[in-house]
């Protein structure tokens, strides 16, 4: 190679062009990180280095002479240009610049699938990084021909926790989808100064807000003791989650779509606008339009059911008896004793609010006429 380095005569080129491959030589000579920004920093200039010298070749041998970075190194520094739009995630997780040379090799899906194991807090070698890289197919000691419940240690407990969330996952989408879509059907006659019939939503959603909920808490609740009776065998339960995160605050709420006859009549309408709809769109990642198209169809549908009117009662029902209807920020507490969750004040999409707006104005101009 010492021959190939004495072919590139840096004299011959262009006085700007030296000037700044001077300075790039001083910069690498300067780089002492040997982290994940660093490896990503090193590879950039090595790709400037390439660009001033004009070509490829030219570059390994400058750089080989130079500083000794082999072609070999040289290639792989600059790879890391194929992980650009994952550096800063790359960073976060402080992942080593030999695993990030096999991942920018790698298709976008399979580096997401490597991202996401470091984003748990798991520590991979590049041996596990190149096993997920290709499918999980090169497990050792005939792990891969075990099922993945038989898996043992606590890697094996990881993998089938891994599955068993997955499929939780995709049947609580399934479920929320639902709850939500008949949520908004209930809800929008509203936006036409119609009435919310509260039967209806409650017999289309128990079930399904039932099994959300169990799922929801299994999956991110906590086991705990009475704290009176820390030492007491028996009193161990499946307790809400003491955080404050986005998915702790939907737990009352589905708890309230699955015993809707517990909200109060008068409240149902504010409780289905300000949480039930808002939480149940942030939890499936919809946006606005994606809401709106569902009360688009949810019109289309109810405009198609024929109104029937039911004559009023001779004398009036008792006035029902309820408690004033809970604000955003009030406390929910289910019925197995877990300690409240606040419940969360999530953005309404613009347009339900305009909506809103229009039918007060319209009633207001009613009352203003007669």
């Amino acid at each position: 190679m010492a021959n190939e380095v004495q072919t590139f005569n840096i004299d011959a080129l262009d006085e700007d062009i030296r000037k700044r491959l001077t300075a790039l030589n001083s910069k690498i000579e300067q780089h002492k990180k040997r982290d994940t920004e660093g490896a990503f920093e090193l590879g950039e200039c090595f790709d400037e280095v390439a660009e001033v010298v004009g070509n490829d070749k030219d570059c390994e041998t400058w750089l080989e002479g130079q500083f000794g970075y082999t072609d070999r190194h040289t290639r792989n520094y600059r790879s890391l240009r194929n992980l650009k739009r994952f550096k800063a995630r790359c960073i976060n997780a402080a992942i080593l610049p030999t695993a990030l040379f096999k991942m920018a090799h790698a298709d976008q899906k399979d580096v997401e699938a490597v991202l996401a194991e470091f984003e748990a807090g798991r520590k991979l070698r590049v041996e596990d990084v190149t096993r997920i890289l290709k499918g999980n197919d090169a497990e050792s000691d005939g792990v891969a021909e075990r099922p993945v419940e038989d898996i043992p240690g606590m890697k094996g407990f990881e993998k089938y926790a891994f599955h068993e969330v997955k499929n939780r996952s995709e049947r609580l989408k399934e479920l929320m989808l639902h709850i939500l879509t008949s949520v908004i059907d209930a809800y929008e006659p509203k936006l036409r100064g119609r009435a919310l019939v509260k039967k209806v939503l409650r017999e289309n959603v128990r079930l399904q807000a039932e099994e959300a909920y169990e799922i929801l808490k299994a999956t991110i609740g906590i086991f705990q003791r009475d704290k009176r009776r820390q030492n007491v065998m028996g009193l161990l339960n499946l307790g809400t989650p003491t955080n404050d995160g986005g998915w702790s605050k939907l737990l009352p709420t589905l708890w309230s779509l699955r015993y809707f006859e517990e909200v109060p009549s008068v409240g149902a309408p504010e409780f289905l606008k300000d949480e039930a709809i808002p939480q149940l769109q942030w939890a499936l990642a919809m946006s606005d339009a994606q809401i709106q198209d569902l009360f688009e169809q949810a019109a289309e549908k109810n405009n198609s059911k024929p109104v029937v009117k039911k004559e009023k009662p001779a004398r009036a029902a008792a006035k029902e008896t309820v408690s004033p209807p809970s604000s955003s920020n009030d406390t929910c507490k289910d019925q197995s004793g877990d300690a409240p969750v606040a419940r969360h004040d999530f953005k309404l999409p613009d347009f339900m609010t305009r909506g809103a707006v229009k039918v007060a104005t319209s009633t207001a101009d009613k009352e203003d006429a007669a």
